[in-house]
C-alpha cells in the first residue's frame, strides 16, 4: 500500500501530519517520497517521535527539495545536535 501513496506524497506542495507517532521508519518513508518533489514547500511533523534517525532522513531529503521553506519537528525526541543540522545554512 505504501508504494501507491509515494506518488501522491511527492505531488503535494506540503504535508501536515502531526501527532501520528510515525517514529523513525514512517518519517524515513515520507522523506524518501518527498526527496523527488520539486513542489513541496513545508513539512509539519510535530509530535511523531521521529528521533534522531528520522530527523537525519529529513535533513538528507531537504537538500534535494529546492522549494522547501519550512520544516516543523516540535516534540520529536531527537538529540540537540540535530537542531544545529536543521538550520538553513547546514542543509543547503
Amino acid at each position: 500500500m505504501w508504494i501507491d501513496c509515494a506518488n501522491l506524497i511527492k505531488s503535494l506542495n506540503g504535508i501536515h501530519a502531526s501527532e501520528n507517532e510515525m517514529k523513525s521508519p514512517g518519517i524515513g518513508r515520507i522523506a524518501r517520497a518527498l526527496q523527488e518533489s520539486d513542489i513541496v514547500t513545508k513539512i509539519i511533523l510535530n509530535e511523531n517521535e521521529c528521533g534522531t534517525i528520522g530527523a537525519d532522513a529529513l535533513i538528507a531529503m531537504a537538500g534535494w527539495v529546492p522549494n522547501l521553506k519550512k520544516i516543523e519537528l516540535n516534540s520529536n525526541y531527537f538529540l540537540e545536535d540535530v537542531v544545529d543540522r536543521l538550520t538553513p545554512n547546514s542543509i543547503r
